[in-house]
């Protein structure tokens, strides 16, 4: 897997991944089928994928299984 085999090059690792049961709090825009949790070393790793070899040739397969995603940058607390 190509996106697998990009995350490891830069050090990022996925921390879990799960089925989505049901939107609590939400619209019609907020309707998932899972959610994947993806913990960077740092923004560069992150802005680092595209630089991989095939990875955005891979893309093109996300983008054709997606009706739509969403994706979040997030700090992680303090301690």
């Amino acid at each position: 897997m190509v996106a697998l085999a990009a995350l490891e090059s830069g050090g990022a690792r996925i921390l879990w991944q799960t089925e989505v049961e049901q939107t609590v709090i939400g619209d019609d825009r907020d309707q998932y089928d899972e959610v994947i949790a993806v913990w960077y070393p740092n923004r560069s790793a992150f802005l680092g994928l595209m630089d991989f070899p095939g990875y955005l040739e891979a893309t093109e397969h996300r983008l054709a299984a997606l009706d739509h995603a969403t994706l979040l940058a997030l700090t992680p607390p303090p301690g």
